[in-house]
């Protein structure tokens, strides 16, 4: 079994225009009502059943996310199918990136950050060892594609 601790580019996704809330940014916002970054967005069966606060370590992310199986709650019974546009340039629609009966994780994040690289520094490595990256996810909020060159390349 190969383990890694790094997230495919293929997976990575990126806002339309830092300056200004794209309708899936006010989905996340307004909708989802995530008011926090990092975020993560649990998905199960194309639905999001939980929403987990970051800065947090792998033990309190298993915590969270095994309750947040168990109960199995909710929050919207439909992915949106609003276009977000990956980091190699392609448009795709939000909902067909997950496929049904599996769970997925999205990371909701932002470049400049504080919360967010303090996130990835000490904790989303030993997070991504237990749960492997394959089915993690990462929307950036707010952030050019320029701010994360270093990270992806």
């Amino acid at each position: 079994h190969y383990s890694t601790t790094r997230l495919s580019k293929d997976h990575v996704y990126i806002c339309d225009n830092s300056e200004h809330k794209s309708k899936f940014d006010k989905w996340l916002l307004e909708d989802l009502q995530i008011d926090w970054v990092p975020t993560y967005m649990i998905i199960k069966n194309k639905q999001v059943i939980g929403i987990i606060d970051g800065n947090i370590t792998e033990k309190v992310f298993s915590d969270q996310i095994g309750t947040i199986l168990a109960q199995n709650t909710i929050i919207t019974d439909k992915l949106t199918n609003l276009e977000i546009e990956s980091y190699n340039g392609d448009r795709v629609k939000f909902s067909s990136i997950f496929k049904d009966n599996d769970v997925y994780i999205v990371e909701i994040s932002w470049a400049a950050c504080k919360d967010c690289k303090n996130q990835d520094d000490k904790y989303t490595k030993s997070i991504y060892s237990k749960y492997s990256p394959d089915n993690f996810y990462r929307y950036y909020i707010n952030t050019d594609k320029s701010e994360l060159i270093d990270k992806y390349n």
